[in-house]
């Protein structure tokens, strides 16, 4: 009997040592994709905003042969409005967070594939003031939204080259199944991601400032 005691214990000893090698093994895996894809979500909204920059300087610099402030006027609110497309997505302008060292293409509609490689659009706009912005918790993207404070600003261009000014005025979290809540409410501009866990929303809400060129 002391014998199949002793075997049961090393046995079980060796399935649990066998149990947590590989734990380890998976939560070093999952560790090392997450820095993958955070790797090249980052240059890819490098390469866009560089694609993007380019655009928007090209755009605006072009003359007319004859100028209409009429015509001027309902091109420049077309374009406001608009989606670019660069590497096969549409874009809608980018987000400016200077405290976080922040340069992000935004695209203009969000899915989980999207939300892999870009912050994405998930309701709202600016014209509306109710643009709410999702984006993964990278931290090449919205991973330090939580250092964030009140009084931060916030900017968002379109590719009229227009700049919204927003400042933070509160940050909350939210379960995943408020998802109502995310588009409610009295804020101009709404930016979330997940948290660590991924059992909570961060959400960052601004309200706009001012509007300067």
């Amino acid at each position: 009997m002391n014998n199949k005691r002793k075997f049961s214990k090393k046995k079980l000893g060796k399935n649990l040592l066998i149990a947590g090698i590989v734990y380890l093994l998976l939560a070093l895996s999952l560790f090392a994709y997450n820095r993958i894809t955070d790797f090249r979500a980052g240059k890819f909204s490098e390469k866009v905003m560089e694609e993007m920059s380019e655009y928007i300087r090209s755009e605006n610099t072009k003359k007319p042969e004859q100028h209409n402030q009429d015509t001027d006027k309902g091109i420049e609110e077309s374009r406001e409005n608009q989606a670019v497309r660069f590497e096969g997505y549409d874009f809608i302008g980018y987000l400016t967070i200077e405290k976080l060292s922040l340069n992000l293409p935004i695209m203009s509609d969000w899915n989980y594939d999207r939300l892999n490689i870009s912050p994405c659009r998930y309701s709202g706009g600016v014209k509306t003031s109710d643009l709410v912005i999702a984006g993964h918790n990278y931290s090449s993207h919205f991973g330090n939204l939580s250092y964030l404070e009140k009084g931060d600003i916030v900017l968002y261009t379109d590719f009229s080259e227009n700049t919204y000014r927003y400042r933070v005025e509160l940050i909350e979290v939210l379960l995943p199944d408020e998802t109502e809540k995310m588009s409610a409410g009295k804020y101009d501009l709404s930016l979330f991601t997940c948290n660590l866990s991924g059992q909570a929303r961060v959400t960052v809400r601004c309200k706009k400032v001012n509007l300067f060129r």
